[in-house]
């Protein structure tokens, strides 16, 4: 004579099938060892997966092992190794300054200036170039220089100056280097020192801001 099951065991048997149902998906290759943020965006991911690419192109290949992912869903490391080491903060590039008077301190080459935050301390890396000259035909007695500006200051401990001496066009290229720049605001800016009563001009000028890390 059969044994009718009472409901307790039906649900015990439910929730049993529950659980085998989610283990099986478990073992689906993208979601093995998942872990999701508070936001439900997957995070982190460990097992046998499928090639992946973010939204910013970086693709992290098939593999046995782990995978990290940003809050927008790009590739942080993977076991092929670390991925977005560095990046981009900002740039400006094609500006220029006509003929400007100079007054024996730096001044910001007008349109120059990135602007950017930081979370946490990081290396920053400043790369500029442009043309940077004297326009006043003939001239002499004058001590032309460029540099990198950080929030407004020139400082030899990030970057050096570079001089020109000669009236005519000369092109140059100055960086700047802050291997643990303090989280919060920002700023980096192209900056040239002409002697007092002595004129400048810059021309087909860039400058790009790069975070190295963190």
């Amino acid at each position: 004579m059969p044994i009718t099951p009472l409901p307790q065991d039906l649900a015990s048997e439910v929730r049993d099938l529950q659980r085998r149902v989610a283990l099986l998906e478990n073992t689906n290759p993208l979601r093995h060892g998942a872990v999701d943020d508070s936001s439900g965006i997957l995070r982190w991911q460990v097992g046998d997966l499928a090639a992946y690419t973010g939204p910013n192109g970086v693709t992290s290949p098939a593999q046995t092992g782990e995978r990290a992912l940003d809050a927008s869903g790009n590739l942080l490391y993977d076991t092929v190794g670390l991925s977005s080491t560095g990046k981009l903060l900002g740039s400006q590039t094609n500006f220029s300054q006509g003929t400007t008077t100079g007054n024996g301190s730096y001044q910001t080459v007008s349109g120059s200036t990135v602007s950017f935050s930081l979370t946490r301390p990081t290396m920053i890396l400043v790369l500029a170039r442009g043309l940077v000259t004297d326009p006043t035909v003939g001239d002499t007695g004058f001590l032309l220089s460029t540099s990198i500006l950080i929030d407004g200051a020139q400082s030899l401990g990030n970057g050096p100056e570079f001089f020109n001496l000669i009236g005519s066009g000369n092109s140059m290229t100055p960086f700047a280097v802050i291997p643990l720049m303090a989280g919060g605001s920002h700023s980096a800016a192209l900056g040239v020192k002409q002697t007092n009563g002595k004129s400048w001009a810059a021309t087909s000028c860039s400058l790009y801001v790069f975070q190295l890390g963190g």
